[in-house]
């Protein structure tokens, strides 16, 4: 397929079918088939497992001590915003994410955990993954960025630009196709506790994604916000 967008989309590996009202999206985590559930079902088990897990919260190590690196196609099953997860019936937990890719450094602020991800772009470069979890172990939202942006760095963007334009801004956010392939929309974590969504329609599966909106909101997560201050400075 031409013009394929240079965001680093979710990888469709297992795709998940998310259902809003009439809309659907494909979305390429790894969330395998869906039931007819509103919220994870975690056996008395695993429950047990997730709160072992979350005991090992350490706020005081460094993420730059991190030696094994997850790819991007790997962590891309994670880089979901919570506006997706919420519309997911069966959404994944902690457990999940240790087993697929590992969880190094786990945090925790109030009641909230996430934990921290080294990954190594196509370039070679470090970046960074945040996973955010509930106290039940359940996921709440994901985000892989190399580097904390604000709203002021979408000012160029304008209704009819191309979406190499958002890409050059950041190539790292959630990206959602509509079933029909011919609209998307594009999250963008901010650093100030806001997130940047750009919606897209194009003629067919043949051309480029054009702007049709684009607005920023608050983050119900406040994502940026929650980061601890080490885990901030790797991307200032």
């Amino acid at each position: 397929m031409k013009n394929k967008p240079y965001i680093y989309k979710i990888t469709v590996l297992l795709c998940c079918l998310l259902i809003v009202g009439q809309t659907c999206f494909f979305a390429g985590c790894n969330l395998g088939k869906q039931k007819n559930k509103t919220q994870t079902e975690i056996s008395a088990e695993n429950k047990q497992s997730v709160q072992d897990l979350l005991a090992k919260a350490n706020n005081k190590i460094r993420a730059d001590s991190i030696t094994d690196y997850c790819s991007l196609e790997e962590f891309n099953k994670y880089n979901i915003k919570k506006d997706a997860y919420s519309r997911i019936t069966t959404s994944v937990t902690i457990l999940d994410v240790e087993k697929n890719i590992g969880i190094a450094i786990l945090r925790k602020v109030n009641d909230i955990y996430y934990s921290v991800h080294c990954i190594k772009n196509n370039k070679g470069d470090k970046i960074y993954g945040f996973i955010l979890y509930r106290e039940s172990g359940t996921t709440i939202d994901g985000w892989l960025t190399d580097k904390l942006r604000t709203e002021k760095d979408f000012l160029t963007v304008t209704i009819g630009n191309n979406i190499s334009v958002v890409n050059k801004i950041d190539p790292y956010s959630c990206f959602l196709e509509n079933l029909n392939e011919n609209s998307a929309t594009s999250y963008h974590t901010l650093s100030d506790g806001k997130e940047y969504i750009v919606e897209y329609e194009r003629q067919n599966p043949e051309s480029e994604y054009k702007v049709v909106h684009a607005h920023s909101k608050k983050d119900t997560t406040n994502f940026s916000n929650l980061l601890l201050a080490i885990d901030k400075a790797m991307i200032q």
